[in-house]
């Protein structure tokens, strides 16, 4: 027992500064890691990690005295953990480099300014609203996308492009069965329907419930490589659902609709005062 006061004592006496840092590094790293890992229900990435890890200084403790077998343990070990994060977050990857390739005050999510009056984008949210109100009443299926920044050129050109005004007969028109552009997704910026019939890369997330259907996984891919909002309506039981982030909110009603895409459109007050200390910061 005396030897361990002794230890702790020791620990204290010779403690610095750059300790705290270090410790504080590795907290808000691992922090950040179980939360990526949580969102993405990750439990099975997590086992491997702990048995790689495991199994990584069991061999250098076995290896300790074979210094061939050491150095390679030692050296490899590295390069396999970059690429198994690069495959296992590649859409996080992808769009956190996006995000800096625009700056950062560019990537402030759901904060862009548009060249249109609030009025115009409230009556576009209105639009969008009923329109997806009138869809899941008739078991329409629908899927739109609203961009505030950028979307990827190669979706757009996937698609048919419009440039029209949004309006709730329009976006009913598109989505009607009859129609040949039914099937794919709607693309909107600020007032705009940029394209329409758009094909989407779905989704690749193994943990996904199974009722969720192509358009739900197309939903959620590109909610996951790029800073978009999407919205979908289902075909089979009209349920509105939002992602954002790869993350699926579902059941949603007209408030709770227009809450989020207030949010988005920058309309909010959080989103008023960015706007502002943006124009402050000009």
């Amino acid at each position: 027992m005396k030897e361990i006061f002794e230890s702790v004592k020791n620990l204290f006496t010779d403690f610095k500064p750059i300790y705290a840092i270090d410790i504080a590094v590795l907290f808000i790293a691992f922090f950040f890691l179980f939360r990526l890992f949580k969102k993405r229900n990750a439990k099975p990435i997590i086992i491997y990690l702990f048995i790689s890890a495991a199994v990584y200084f069991g061999l250098l403790l076995i290896s300790d005295k074979a210094p061939v077998l050491f150095t390679i343990v030692k050296i490899g070990f590295i390069p396999v953990l970059v690429v198994l994060i690069t495959v296992l977050f590649a859409p996080e990857i992808k769009r956190g480099i996006v995000k800096l390739s625009r700056g950062f005050r560019q990537s402030e999510y759901f904060s862009t300014k548009y060249d249109v009056s609030d009025e115009v984008l409230k009556n576009t949210i209105a639009e969008i609203i009923r329109a997806a109100q009138n869809m899941s009443k008739k078991n329409v299926g629908a899927l739109i996308v609203i961009s505030p920044l950028h979307i990827e050129e190669q979706i757009l050109e996937s698609g048919t492009m419009m440039n029209a005004v949004v309006s709730a007969p329009l976006l009913e028109s598109i989505f009607n069965t009859k129609a040949p552009m039914h099937d794919g997704a709607v693309i909107i910026r600020s007032n705009l329907i940029l394209a329409a019939g758009c094909f989407l890369t779905l989704s690749q997330n193994p943990n996904l419930p199974q009722d969720l259907g192509t358009r739900h996984r197309a939903a959620l891919g590109v909610s996951e490589q790029n800073d978009v909002l999407s919205l979908i309506v289902s075909e089979q039981s009209g349920i509105i659902s939002i992602c954002k982030n790869g993350i699926i909110s579902r059941y949603f009603d007209s408030n709770m609709l227009n809450d989020v895409l207030q949010q988005v459109y920058g309309l909010t007050d959080s989103g008023a005062r960015r706007k502002k200390k943006r124009k402050s910061d000009k």
